[in-house]
């Protein structure tokens, strides 16, 4: 079901879900019960164990006595809880599909997206709560996910977890369609992950970098070979390259801040100056509206450079370049490693 309507019959119903899911009368509940459920089954453990350990028969009689109540209550307490849990893990159900149904119906509620990423990720280890996104989000038009893709591609791991399936699809998916609001950061994961930068990564420690890493290069092996994606790949990845390496070149006789520095006095500057144009890609800082057609071919694209580049100020010196826009615009751009 299409539309307005449809769509916030979905919208209304998941928002209800998930009003019983946030319920903290509903979480005590819970908790209270476990917590008694636990206690009857240690009592259970601690009478059963002594009645077949304690000397006295009269004795061991009575604690197999209690050992028996015990197990009655805690029966009666845990099928209590199965009965809380089940209709959490419904609630969890019916929201997720429902947000999901209300995206795929129409564009009213498109904030609900964040709304449906946190409640997956927050319970990214059910198989419940990962067969619901299984079912309805390739449905979902990617775009509606595209201002996500921070968040999405920071948790992107080399696991071949159903959660990690589905996102990597979502991702691929977002990359394909929405290049200019996906590219990039598949392009960032692989040069560096949080401050580390992508030579570091072999070296360290830190197993989730590296996971991330091995996840992204996948997900540009992809790129490069689906006919969809590799010609608008190889050229954002290529000019990434030229800013990366211009962001990570370091002059300490140029490197004072304000200092005008021509573009064509070092390769790394010169590469960016020659190349990027040809490349006809927008200029980085070019503010793109998510568009649901995915047609992106009439953005400006760079077609020169301001011929001097200028250090800012910053530790890393961060160097400012002016790209000129195929509109005639000038834009900014400041390189950093």
């Amino acid at each position: 079901m299409q539309g307005p309507g449809p769509g916030q019959v979905f919208h209304e119903f998941a928002l209800f879900c998930d009003k019983q899911l946030q319920s903290p009368e509903a979480a005590e509940d819970m908790e209270r019960i476990k917590t008694v459920m636990d206690r009857k089954y240690q009592e259970y453990q601690d009478f059963a164990k002594l009645a077949t350990t304690d000397k006295s028969k009269g004795m061991r009689d009575t604690y197999r006595r209690n050992a028996l109540r015990a197990k009655t209550w805690y029966t009666l307490d845990h099928t209590e809880y199965e009965r809380l849990r089940k209709g959490r893990e419904q609630f969890l159900q019916q929201c997720l599909e429902n947000y999901l149904l209300s995206l795929q119906a129409s564009d009213e509620y498109n904030n609900d997206a964040l709304r449906v990423f946190s409640l997956w990720l927050e319970n990214s280890d059910m198989p419940l709560a990962n067969a619901a996104v299984k079912r309805y989000l390739h449905r979902v038009p990617s775009g509606k996910f595209a201002l996500l893709m921070n968040q999405l591609s920071s948790r992107l791991q080399a696991e071949e977890s159903e959660f990690q399936q589905l996102l990597r699809n979502l991702v691929f998916r977002i990359c394909i369609e929405h290049p200019y609001h996906g590219m990039h950061q598949i392009f960032a994961i692989q040069m560096k992950v949080g401050n580390i930068t992508r030579e570091d990564v072999v070296r360290s420690k830190d197993e989730a970098a590296r996971s991330r890493q091995k996840a992204a290069n996948a997900i540009a092996d992809y790129l490069g070979k689906d006919s969809r994606s590799r010609p608008i790949w190889n050229v954002i990845s290529r000019s990434n390259q030229i800013y990366h390496a211009l962001a990570m070149f370091k002059d300490e006789k140029d490197n004072r801040q304000g200092r005008e520095i021509r573009l064509d006095k070092y390769p790394e500057s010169r590469e960016l100056l020659q190349k990027i144009p040809a490349f006809n890609v927008p200029p980085a800082t070019l503010q793109i509206e998510v568009r649901p057609d995915c047609k992106y071919s009439d953005l400006p694209t760079i077609r020169s450079w301001k011929e001097t580049m200028s250090i800012a100020n910053g530790l890393s010196a961060p160097k400012i370049i002016s790209a000129i826009g195929s509109d005639g615009k000038q834009y900014k751009q400041l390189v950093s490693h």
